[in-house]
Parts: C-alpha cells; structure tokens; sequence
C-alpha cells in the first residue's frame, strides 16, 4: 500500500500495521529495515532508513520544523 503511494521499500522491508506514516512518498526504506508498531513518523521532507535499521515503538521522527525565533 505504501508503494501505491509512492514509497520505495526494499521488499525485505517489515512496517507494522499500526505505525502511521503521513507523508508515503516522502520515505524511502532500505534492506531490512524496520518499522515497529505505534511508531509516527511526520515526514514532510524525505525520511530515509537505512539496511538494518530499526524505528522501535512509540517514537516519533518528525521531518517538520519552524523558526523558532519568530514570535507568531
């Protein structure tokens, strides 16, 4: 389903069922890599994973940012 979306995924890949993933084409995943349960990653820019990496459960990657020295 990522894929459809635009999402390279090495087919060795595992992303499990409740992980969310705002941004589909903005992820590239190489050889088995990992995405645990409850994991949220917010990638507005492009999130990579490389061979044998793990996101374990509840972390949270965000690729979104703001100027933190404007006052609005």
């Amino acid at each position: 389903l990522l894929r459809m979306f635009g999402a390279i995924v090495h087919p060795s890949c595992i992303i499990y069922s409740r992980a969310l993933i705002y941004a589909p084409w903005n992820l590239v995943m190489r050889e088995n890599s990992c995405i645990a349960s409850d994991v949220i990653i917010e990638n507005t820019a492009t999130v990579e994973l490389g061979a044998y990496s793990i996101v374990s459960q509840y972390s949270y990657l965000c690729t979104a940012t703001h100027d933190i020295r404007d006052n609005d």
